[in-house]
């Protein structure tokens, strides 16, 4: 939480097929263990807005809890939890929100009462409004499905911002041909495979980049280019980022043209 700066609360569902993370969270790791940790990011941060709205789906309150612990932003907010599968009484508010964060701001819709984004639309979406950004994280078909409907309400695509758990289907059937890495501090090249990705020939290299989700839906690799034209294969830029060929993720995107400088 924002406001407290001693500790962290961490909200992890464990996965039936986990890659590995959740699972360890959940039966592995033991009160008393130590762990080694990275200084705080966040890649999803509040847009500027007088007003926000926090849509969440299952465990994709996460990211919509940090926020809505805020002090500063706790009156203008509206929270719209989504609620996947839990029964209502078995998904408490996380611990540690703002005393100010209104109640009558926090709306919970729980889809085993048949209360869903599928059979009804929240009556929060149902009137556009200028100066309000709708902030959204949750799976991949409860984004898809807001990103259908929002416009129907005259929401602009401008207003609205998300975090997904699952890259989009993509299509991703061209091949993977090889090209050339140039780093603009140093002038170096690098070769990357068709079996390679650009983030995996920089670790080996021994280039620092930060890396999380692997998938193209963090936005924690994403970097400048100076020259070329990438292949973006991610579902975290815009579509004008993607257009301006100015940034890409290293984890998954790839490039067009036989030379990529990046920013490095």
């Amino acid at each position: 939480m924002p406001d407290q700066r001693q500790s962290y609360e961490i909200c992890v569902k464990l996965g039936a097929v986990s890659s590995g993370g959740s699972r360890y969270l959940h039966h592995e790791l033991k009160p008393g263990d130590r762990l080694s940790i990275s200084r705080p990011r966040n890649h999803f941060p509040l847009p500027a807005a007088r007003r926000y709205l926090l849509l969440a789906g299952g465990i994709g309150m996460t990211p919509a809890a940090g926020n809505g612990g805020r002090d500063s932003t706790a009156n203008s907010l509206i929270l719209k939890f989504i609620i996947m599968s839990p029964p209502r009484g078995t998904w408490p508010l996380p611990r540690g929100w703002s005393s100010s964060l209104r109640r009558e701001n926090v709306v919970i819709h729980c889809s085993d009462e048949g209360d869903s984004l599928r059979r009804e639309i929240p009556a929060c979406l149902t009137a556009a409004e200028i100066d309000t950004a709708v902030i959204a994280c949750g799976p991949d078909g409860f984004i898809q499905r807001l990103q259908d409907t929002m416009p129907i309400y005259g929401w602009q695509a401008a207003q609205f911002f998300f975090e997904r758990f699952t890259p989009v289907e993509r299509n991703n059937e061209a091949e993977n041909n090889s090209f050339y890495i140039e780093l603009a501090s140093s002038g170096q090249r690098l070769q990357v495979a068709p079996e390679q990705t650009i983030a995996e020939v920089l670790l080996h290299a021994r280039v620092e980049v930060m890396l999380s989700c692997e998938q193209g839906i963090c936005g924690s690799c994403i970097t400048d280019v100076i020259d070329g034209i990438p292949e973006h294969r991610d579902c975290v830029l815009t579509a004008e980022e993607k257009a301006s060929n100015s940034q890409i993720t290293l984890c998954c995107s790839r490039a067009k043209t036989p030379v990529l400088v990046l920013d490095l």
